[in-house]
């Protein structure tokens, strides 16, 4: 994976989506068929030739099964994509919550990234 910190969202969206698909199998011939756009541009999105539209990357995210908002994040290996779409939904829930059940959410999150102490140091 290139360093993401220096790629453009649409760049990311490619790099992201191309690992996806070679690492399922998935062909660009099927995902045209699917989303309704050419196999021209799915080849272009895919290969880094042209940046998608946001309609275009919405529609082809969507027929690979994964949501194209989270693949412009940074770079993520492809098991990462398959739960984009619960990310996602995930995010828009946290937008509803409140300042104090937000912050909550953070500090869970902050404590889940913690290294867990080995059984080494458990013993110690």
């Amino acid at each position: 994976m290139k360093n993401d910190s220096y790629l453009e969202p649409g760049a990311i969206f490619q790099e992201n989506l191309q690992r996806f698909l070679s690492a399922n199998g998935i062909s660009q011939n099927s995902i045209a068929l699917a989303s309704g756009v050419s196999q021209k541009t799915v080849w272009s999105v895919v290969t880094g030739r042209s940046v998608p539209s946001l309609n275009t990357a919405q529609n082809v995210a969507q027929a690979a099964g994964v949501d194209a908002s989270v693949l412009t994040l940074r770079a993520l290996d492809p098991k990462q994509v398959l739960r984009s779409k619960q990310v996602a939904s995930l995010t828009s829930e946290l937008l509803d919550l409140g300042l104090e059940d937000f912050a909550a959410v953070q500090h869970f999150v902050t404590a889940l990234k913690k290294p867990q102490p080995s059984q080494h140091e458990l013993v110690l």
